[in-house]
């Protein structure tokens, strides 16, 4: 039986994860339908501030 070495070991133990890579690369952006908004639809006052922003002002032209 032959003992594992030292690399081997390490290979053996290492995460072949790419997650903590993406995060950190400057080339990865988050992903999904709402990650290209300005705001977040999902907050508890959104209602409020997309009406209060987007609502029609009532002006009158003499």
């Amino acid at each position: 039986m032959r003992m594992p070495t030292v690399a081997n070991q390490i290979v053996a133990r290492r995460g072949f994860s790419s997650t903590r890579m993406q995060l950190a690369s400057p080339y990865h952006y988050p992903e999904g339908p709402r990650s290209n908004l300005p705001f977040n639809p999902l907050t508890r006052f959104f209602a409020v501030r997309y009406w209060g922003f987007m609502g029609e002002p009532q002006f009158r032209e003499p």
